[in-house]
């Protein structure tokens, strides 16, 4: 049959009445007090189970007023791999992106992609790209800037420029 099939649903009704509240559906907590390298997931969802591959497949969808997700790291677990509140893995080889952001729907927003720092005095670099890492090679661009599907600034591999109009 075709239309939506819900596997289960949990609804949750927030409604306080003097006072500003958080409100949590489900608390998943896993604690590791070993000194392993262990891998713990809090959460695991498999969407990629069978054969199909001319839907859509997602693992997550997640839909928010203020955010679809918010993420936070500690930093502090970080003996095997640099800790992230966002990490995104492409294991394909000829298609798909690690992020991609998009809208059909923006008109007079601030920006489709935003990076703040604030209070802290920060020392790093604001946007890095290690392309071709340990042994990898890397031949394509560093920066592609298109309108209507049509370069305007490209910044090769090798760090020369391309320019559709004036400095």
């Amino acid at each position: 049959l075709g239309g939506v099939q819900v596997g289960n649903r949990f609804t949750v009704n927030n409604a306080p009445t003097s006072a500003t509240n958080t409100a949590v559906g489900t608390i998943i907590r896993m604690n590791d007090n070993t000194a392993l390298a262990n891998t713990v997931r809090g959460l695991e969802v498999v969407a990629s189970v069978g054969t199909n591959t001319t839907g859509i497949n997602t693992g997550i969808r997640t839909t928010g007023g203020t955010f679809g997700i918010q993420a936070f790291t500690t930093g502090q677990a970080g003996g095997s791999v640099a800790p992230a509140a966002l990490y995104g893995e492409n294991s394909g080889t000829t298609q798909g992106d690690a992020l991609r952001l998009y809208s059909s729907s923006v008109t007079t927003a601030n920006a489709m992609q935003t990076i703040y720092q604030e209070i802290s005095a920060f020392t790093g670099t604001g946007l890095l790209m290690n392309l071709g890492n340990t042994g990898g090679s890397f031949t394509g661009n560093f920066i592609d800037l298109r309108k209507n599907g049509t370069s305007q600034f490209v910044v090769s591999n090798n760090g020369s420029l391309s320019l559709n109009g004036n400095i």
